[in-house]
């Protein structure tokens, strides 16, 4: 029996394309940062000073952190960055918000936007002050978790060091925290294809009118007409899509405006070492790789394995099935591993070398004990979807990749499909990506969770 995956396919969504028609974003004056003055108070501003030149908080009475900034595409030659932080429940304060069975936090949020020179905060670009006003349901309230709040700007390309306050409504209570940044210059791009973040999506909106940045959300990202909630954790439920946007910088568009960009999805399943259990699982494929020999005219394939059992095993041999582009099967070819028997937690080695075939495209592993049975086995990255190669007339992508494997199963001359939701486990999405214009390509991998 030879099981083997088959190229997916995978239904077309529209929606964020439709945003970007619909006018993105606002225009290059305000991502130019024309600095406002006097929105700090003097006390909150002295103290977010007074640790700018060592990024060190002088005030931590609200503790918070900062995520990974977001980057997202923005008007003409700016790029949209968001500050993403982290802030305990408890921390803000929630409190009961009278007349309604909703609680409250509320206070001001300061961010003064430098420019970094020559090492150092340098020009200040912005300068704000955002009054928040936070409610959530009291059912499931944890003061002790903690959510995420973001504010975007539109920013032209350099390097960036923001300072920012959290002051409660009274003003007694002060979090001052640093962040430094980068962003891209959308136009630097000559070389290669590179993304913006990759968001993996749980709701997406559409308003009636942009809001004028900054603007703080909690757990939502205001962009353009667009309210995009995004997953950060990326993880989502066996059965899920995974939904996710990112925009592609470096595409080359015709003369009509549109792009032939083509993107090819892989999902790979990563799996520790400690995650197996050798009653189950005996065997733990820690590297394998197969390519054509430098001379030409042979196959050779490697790799290592891990004895994840008590006992020692004898007759293990490795089976190298391989297959065309479209993962049919073509042939197989084996081999004894070595040393002979496999000790107990030891570890082990293969290598073969067979006859190539031009038809050859993709190959798997598998091994089996000395009676011909299939030996379980857990691998540290092992491909378990490929999907079919996409064209996009658009540097947008938005996307649900059905996470569904098509098994082909063979058993003597009967040929099977059976189709099964990705299972629990930790996984890696690869994007491969070549503009057909300009012939320049990218790479682009993001991990992600199916629980």
């Amino acid at each position: 029996m030879i099981n083997s995956f088959r190229g997916e396919t995978i239904p077309m969504k529209k929606h964020i394309a439709a945003v970007l028609c619909a006018g993105l974003l606002f225009g290059l004056a305000a991502a130019s940062g024309i600095a406002a003055k006097d929105v700090i108070p003097k006390d909150i501003r002295k103290a977010m000073e007074a640790g700018l030149a060592e990024s060190q908080p002088t005030r931590t009475d609200i503790p918070f952190t900062f995520r990974e900034p977001i980057i997202m595409p923005g008007p003409q030659q700016a790029v949209y960055a968001y500050l993403v932080m982290n802030i305990k429940n408890a921390d803000l304060g929630y409190a009961p918000l009278p007349g309604t069975p909703k609680l409250q936090a509320e206070g001001h949020v300061y961010v003064r936007l430098y420019l970094i020179e020559n090492g150092r905060a340098g020009k200040i670009v912005n300068e704000n002050d955002m009054p928040a006003a936070f409610e959530v349901d009291p059912d499931g309230y944890d003061p002790e978790a903690s959510d995420w709040y973001a504010f975007g700007y539109p920013l032209l390309a350099g390097d960036y060091l923001a300072a920012t306050a959290l002051v409660s409504a009274d003003g007694a209570r002060v979090g001052i925290q640093y962040s430094r940044f980068s962003i891209p210059d959308p136009a630097g791009f000559t070389d290669r294809l590179d993304t913006s973040t990759i968001l993996v999506m749980k709701n997406f909106e559409r308003v009636e009118s942009p809001e004028p940045p900054p603007v703080i959300h909690r757990g939502l990202l205001a962009w353009s007409v667009a309210r995009i909630t995004p997953c950060l954790s990326k993880t989502i439920k066996v059965g899920q899509p995974l939904d996710f946007f990112f925009y592609v910088f470096g595409v080359r568009p015709d003369d009509a405006g549109k792009c032939n960009l083509q993107v090819d999805f892989q999902v790979d399943k990563l799996t520790r070492e400690s995650d197996i259990d050798g009653a189950k699982t005996p065997l733990f494929l820690k590297d394998w790789s197969w390519e054509r020999t430098p001379e030409g005219g042979s196959i050779e394939a490697k790799g290592e394995l891990k004895n994840m059992t008590g006992e020692a095993l004898s007759g293990v041999e490795a089976v190298v099935n391989f297959f065309d582009r479209e993962n049919k099967y073509i042939s197989h070819a084996g081999c004894r591993i070595e040393p002979e028997p496999l000790s107990p937690a030891g570890t082990a080695s293969f290598r073969l070398v067979q006859k190539d075939d031009p038809l050859i495209e993709n190959a798997t592993v598998d091994f089996k004990n000395a009676a011909g049975d299939v030996i379980a086995k857990a691998s540290l990255i092992e491909t378990a979807l490929r999907f079919d190669t996409q064209t996009f007339q658009s540097p947008l992508i938005s996307l649900p990749l059905p996470l569904k494997q098509t098994f082909e199963v063979r058993t003597g001359d009967k040929v099977e499909y059976k189709k099964e939701d990705l299972s629990r486990g930790r996984y890696v999405l690869i994007i491969r990506m070549l503009d057909k214009m300009s012939g320049l390509k990218g790479e682009e991998k993001i991990e992600f969770t199916v629980e």
